[in-house]
């Protein structure tokens, strides 16, 4: 019983942990190194991002401007996470993990969109020059995952059930706006029997 025991023990000790502001401390420090590396990836080499903007379908012109203002984007979003975190302001962190979780949905959904149609291409995925897969898709849905569990693990109160919602509700807003442009050719493909 000893074994048992002690992996009790350990558990609630992990749970416990998970409880305090060093847990979602972690994770919003983790997150804000990943988007901090993503943003330096992108203005460091912008035509990898462009060409990725542009396989992806998010944008036919102004092209550069969109990859900018991603870096950008991702760039403010990891100095508000560890803003957040050095000078303990949890709403400045849950609004960062929030836009995280959004953004990372999005990225999720036009990668497993792109997968679906049989394409895979270099993404620039968090400073990667590899080829995504539905192994990306699933690291982005973990790494949202922690985020969302540092949201709310602690018990959430209405900044962060509003901050959550807000974010999402942007990221899907975005995704229908990427989205719409394709509702024609899906109605299309299905009239006549072909995949997406």
């Amino acid at each position: 019983m000893g074994g048992v025991e002690g992996l009790h023990q350990a558990l609630a000790a992990l749970l416990n942990w998970l409880e305090t502001s060093a847990f979602r401390d972690s994770v919003a420090v983790f997150i804000a190194s990943l988007f901090a590396w993503s943003a330096l990836s992108k203005l460091v080499r912008p035509d990898e991002a462009q060409t990725a903007i542009l396989r992806f379908g998010i944008a036919r012109r102004n092209i550069r401007l969109w990859a900018h203002a991603l870096a950008y984007f991702e760039a403010v979003l990891a100095l508000g996470l560890s803003a957040g975190t050095v000078a303990q302001l949890s709403a400045l962190q849950a609004t960062g993990l929030a836009s995280a979780v959004s953004l990372l949905v999005v990225f999720s959904v036009m990668m497993s969109r792109s997968l679906l149609r049989g394409e895979s291409f270099p993404c620039g995925c968090f400073g990667s020059r590899a080829v995504f897969s539905w192994f990306s898709v699933l690291r982005n849905l973990a790494v949202g995952a922690a985020a969302t569990s540092a949201l709310t693990i602690r018990g959430a109160n209405p900044d962060t059930i509003f901050s959550v919602l807000a974010a999402v509700g942007v990221a899907f807003t975005m995704v229908l706006v990427v989205e719409s442009r394709h509702l024609p050719d899906f109605r299309n493909n299905i009239r006549l029997g072909m995949r997406p």
